[in-house]
């Protein structure tokens, strides 16, 4: 690959008030993520991640993810895609891998051109958390 250039402009702090420690989701309601807005450039990206299917080193079962503009100052995740995600017991004791914590980030990306497609830089602030889920 040849030479580029990417530029992406730093973010603020994004902090995330969480029930004790974690997110929990209600079965059947809509969740509401909400943060203060630091930039009308930036964007808030909301990734939940499952377990993975069959124990150590194979794929999670799913992942979830949501965007949108950092000015909004929430994002709304519907019910409807929650109660198809799988159970989460917002447990510590799992291992990296096998069941990664989700993240909430705020996001600046730039991109280059390269011949065959373009690369993405990206800067971010953001948090990881476990999340419980019983749908």
């Amino acid at each position: 690959m040849p030479a580029f250039t990417a530029r992406a402009a730093g973010v603020a702090d994004l902090t995330l008030p969480l029930d004790d420690g974690r997110l929990v989701l209600a079965p059947g309601v809509d969740h509401v993520v909400r943060w203060t807005p630091a930039d009308g450039v930036s964007r808030v990206r909301l990734t939940l991640n499952s377990r993975s299917v069959g124990g150590h080193g194979t794929p999670l079962a799913a992942v979830l993810e949501c965007e949108t503009a950092d000015a909004a100052g929430q994002l709304t995740v519907p019910a409807t895609l929650l109660d198809g995600f799988p159970e989460l017991d917002g447990s510590d004791i799992c291992v990296s891998i096998d069941c990664p914590r989700s993240t909430l980030a705020r996001v600046s990306i730039g991109y280059a051109e390269v011949p065959g497609g373009y690369v993405a830089f990206e800067v971010s602030s953001g948090r990881a958390f476990p999340v419980r889920h019983q749908p």
